[in-house]
């Protein structure tokens, strides 16, 4: 998608610079508005564009985020099963489990353990509203 607006934009800007219904017939002021659009365009896919898509990635990551679903809870649970899930589930990526293993799985075990407890973080906080704590 990125690169479909970028190459789109980069063809709009060179139908403008090559358009003859223009100002190229006064000197200097032809060109120099044709150059503000070209700056202008190379500007915002070089740095408007990358921070929008990463913006919209990281937004959609959050919202796809479930802890009950992480933690495998459900969404009733007690805090005493969401620890016992907890535990469970961190006993399963232990890193002297991961240790023997590849690279590519201890970094995948990795962001796992990350999810995990960010989750149960998660799920503390709001059994900590929840009591009135």
């Amino acid at each position: 998608m990125e690169r479909f607006v970028r190459i789109l934009l980069y063809v709009l800007a060179l139908i403008y610079v090559v358009a003859p219904y223009d100002f190229d017939s006064i000197p200097l002021i032809g060109r120099i508005d044709d150059l503000i659009v070209v700056i202008g365009v190379l500007l915002y896919c070089k740095f408007i564009l990358p921070r929008r898509m990463r913006r919209r990635a990281e937004r959609k990551q959050r919202e796809a985020f479930d802890p009950y679903e992480v933690l495998s809870v459900p969404k009733d649970a007690t805090r005493e099963e969401v620890m016992k899930a907890y535990f469970k589930q961190k006993a399963l990526f232990e890193r002297a489990r991961i240790d023997d293993l590849g690279e590519e799985f201890q970094r995948t075990a990795t962001e796992k353990m990350e999810q995990i407890e960010r989750a149960y973080q998660i799920l503390l906080e709001r059994s900590r509203h929840t009591a009135g704590e």
